[in-house]
């Protein structure tokens, strides 16, 4: 976000977003044109002319996140708001997604389910000690402390693959998120049978 001295507006789009909750920012992007024609008019100066870019809008949910209800509660916000699909916060254990996902298909709008390739057992346990929500069951940080370094991403592999094949019937798909290990996505894709 680029932003000039205080009390000068900010001359971009995200400084717009910035000022805004998600449920503000689905609301005000929901006819797709009003974000457009606003922010270029207001911090750009420039007039669009139609038609305008289409968006399909998304929002998030941790359906980890105890109590489910309050995530079930700001999903249904997100939707009235505008959301026409959901990705999740990590997800390690398919039980408490497939849960999560009885309750979130009465909102009738696809859910991709978060994946992120487990670096280390430390990283494991640091998430399960700092993300809110996400909880990396222990036989994970065992099988990643098990495996010596130079097969650690093989097993961050396997076990992404794993989570991908046990969640295939419950979403509508994934979102993977490789924290610097982009190089192994296709290795993810292929063990996974995507």
């Amino acid at each position: 976000v680029q932003s000039g001295p205080i009390g000068e507006p900010r001359s971009n789009l995200s400084a717009l977003l910035t000022v805004l909750d998600t449920i503000g920012a689905l609301i005000f992007t929901k006819d797709r044109r009003g974000i457009y024609t606003y922010a270029n008019q207001r911090f750009a100066g420039n007039k669009l002319n139609e038609p305008f870019p289409r968006f399909c809008l998304g929002a998030v949910v941790n359906p980890g996140a105890e109590p489910l209800e309050l995530q079930l509660i700001k999903l249904e916000k997100k939707v009235a708001a505008g959301a026409e699909f959901i990705q999740t916060q990590a997800v390690y254990e398919v039980e408490r997604f497939e849960k999560f996902m009885k309750e979130a298909g009465r909102f009738g709008i696809p859910v991709m389910a978060g994946i992120v390739l487990l670096k280390s057992a430390g990283m494991a346990k640091y998430m399960n000690e700092n993300v809110a929500g996400v909880h990396v069951p222990d036989t994970f940080i065992k099988r990643m402390a098990d495996a010596p370094k130079e097969k650690r991403s093989a097993e961050s592999i396997a076990i992404a693959a794993e989570l991908i094949g046990a969640m295939r019937g419950l979403c509508r798909g994934v979102h993977i998120m490789p924290i610097g290990w982009e190089r192994h996505l296709p290795r993810v894709l292929d063990t996974a049978g995507l």
